[in-house]
């Protein structure tokens, strides 16, 4: 199908403009908290300095998803149920699923001698981590399926949509200690694939979130290294290693890059594709400007089933 040459270049103007838009409200709104309410509120009650960092740390969670919430609602308009939608079944899917999808192949590579357990730690570090893991997860899929994706996919189709985001992801990640090449690269995009295609099923940003959460806490949980990054492993409550070939373990890149989980993920994300094909949520490429500011939505805006 050939596309007209400037409608694709106004689209491509629109789409960056709405992403950075989406990005300069979010940022806005965490700003304000960081600097005028978290100061207030620790001076009223006299925070220490551990419970400014917790009561940050939520604050800023919060503070990301209502900047997210005004620019859809408000700027962008999207039509259709919100994906932020709070449904607690989905949700509870989406938390159970990310620990079995991670926790499953893991266990198996300890049940195998690949991965070793050394000590037990305690439980003192894990609150202030799982709080900096779910916000980070939340705002990495509030940017990455419900901004960048969903942007994308509106001014580009779903194909093009999902394969830029994908590829992006991928390569921001390599900036992470410890990945790189071609076996990190993979990795990323697999799994960004997974949590991207998911939101493509079910269009819910807690569900997708408290996925990624969950995986990235399960991982933190067993002292191994997360996504390349080495900075929580002594903070775990339990000590673990890797031994033997990185192909099975994924090495100082962590079980992310083992090919036991990679395989898993592989079925996932073909099982996801087979599930968007059949429900026809394959949005084609526009051949036409889309508009900045909506209106009047197409009646055939794709629905999570």
């Amino acid at each position: 199908m050939k596309v007209p040459f400037m409608p694709m270049i106004h689209n491509l103007l629109r789409a960056l403009g709405s992403f950075l838009l989406s990005l300069a409200v979010i940022a806005a709104i965490a700003g304000a908290f960081r600097f005028g309410v978290e100061p207030v509120i620790a001076g009223l009650f006299d925070l220490d300095e551990q419970s400014r960092r917790y009561v940050r740390r939520i604050g800023m969670l919060c503070a990301f998803v209502l900047g997210y919430w005004i620019y859809t609602k408000y700027i962008e308009r999207r039509a259709g149920k919100s994906d932020l939608a709070v449904d607690i079944p989905l949700i509870g899917l989406g938390v159970l699923s990310g620990v079995a999808i991670i926790g499953i192949p893991m266990i198996l590579l300890y049940l195998m001698g690949y991965y070793q357990y050394i000590s037990y730690s305690g439980f003192h570090a894990v609150l202030g981590v799982g709080l900096v893991i779910l916000a980070a997860a939340i705002l990495e899929e509030l940017l990455f399926r419900g901004a960048l994706f969903a942007i994308s996919e509106r001014y580009f189709g779903t194909i093009v949509a999902l394969v830029s985001q994908t590829l992006l992801f991928a390569g921001l990640h390599m900036f992470n200690d410890n990945l790189g090449g071609w076996p990190s690269i993979l990795s990323t995009a697999l799994i960004g694939g997974m949590w991207t295609l998911m939101y493509m099923v079910r269009r819910n940003i807690w569900m997708i979130g408290l996925h990624h959460a969950a995986w990235n806490f399960t991982i933190f949980m067993t002292g191994l290294p997360l996504t390349g990054q080495e900075d929580w492993r002594a903070a775990a409550p339990v000590q673990s290693d890797f031994v033997g070939s990185r192909l099975m373990t994924g090495g100082a890149a962590g079980p992310e890059e083992s090919m036991i989980v990679l395989l898993v993920v592989a079925v996932i994300v073909g099982l996801l594709i087979k599930k968007s094909v059949d429900a026809k949520l394959i949005r084609p490429l526009p051949r036409l400007s889309v508009s900045f500011w909506p209106q009047d939505r197409d009646e055939n805006e794709l629905k999570p089933e």
